[in-house]
């Protein structure tokens, strides 16, 4: 970052909450910890060559179709369980280096993929969990742009797990930062709701993340496993950036 500059850095707890020219000229950061971010950074980290990330069904089985055939496979969900027919569901352990070395993932999921494709206004697109905190922080760090961390939410509803998320990038951000930061009241809120929940012992974080309603939908789906995979902080250091002309999310 220049010498200087002020770090701006906005949380939007919804996309639905953005201003309709909120992203122009901007970096957005996705986040959808419970699964679809961390899980493109597992997919990433495996091996993949990109994900495709697709709002509908049929739009990703159309984009698959466009590859010869076993390069491209489907993965996703809807109400946390794999969409019937696609190769892979939506948990990290699903996507290992056997699976998606070389190959293009083509992804749906309930909440992720589309928030990702409603933040390709902005002028750079990545995305967010904590498996891939400190590479985020370092790259947002480096921003003139504005600053958009967008939560995904599950079906138009806020969900506690991004919202932490969200907090832990701002809060690691303020702490690495060597210049001021600018935030809105969303932000704030989000690295507050973060610090007091780390700060009241190891397994605070672990057990709110449960506690949200991500993380009770999958404990309702038998996925708890999948929690403590979204837990885990730092366990990769890609960054996936959305390309504007391919549609792919690919390492930075």
């Amino acid at each position: 970052m220049i010498s200087g500059m002020t770090l701006r850095i906005s949380a939007h707890l919804l996309p639905a909450l953005i201003p309709s020219d909120g992203l122009a000229g901007s970096c957005a950061v996705v986040i959808d910890l419970f699964r679809a971010t961390t899980t493109i950074s597992h997919a990433l980290a495996a091996g993949a060559r990109a994900v495709i990330p697709c709002a509908e069904i049929e739009e990703a089985l159309q984009a698959a179709s466009r590859f010869p055939q076993g390069q491209a496979l489907l993965g996703g969900e809807r109400n946390c369980v794999r969409i019937s027919g696609f190769d892979l569901g939506n948990s990290p352990a699903d996507y290992t280096r056997e699976r998606v070395q070389g190959r293009i993932v083509v992804m749906s999921t309930t909440n992720g993929t589309t928030a990702i494709r409603k933040a390709a206004t902005a002028e750079r697109v990545i995305t967010a969990a904590l498996a891939n905190l400190s590479a985020v922080v370092e790259s947002i760090l480096g921003e003139q742009r504005p600053v958009h961390i967008i939560c995904s939410g599950t079906k138009g509803v806020i969900t506690g797990e991004d919202v932490l998320c969200a907090g832990a990038i701002i809060s690691a951000a303020a702490s690495r930062s060597a210049q001021p930061l600018e935030t809105n009241d969303c932000a704030r809120m989000a690295a507050s709701w973060y610090q007091q929940v780390t700060t009241a012992g190891a397994d605070s974080l672990s057990r709110e993340l449960r506690q949200s309603l991500g993380g009770r939908n999958l404990l309702a789906a038998g996925q708890e496993a999948d929690i403590i995979t979204a837990a885990r902080v730092d366990t990769t250091s890609v960054l996936p950036e959305w390309n504007h002309t391919t549609g792919e999310l690919t390492l930075a």
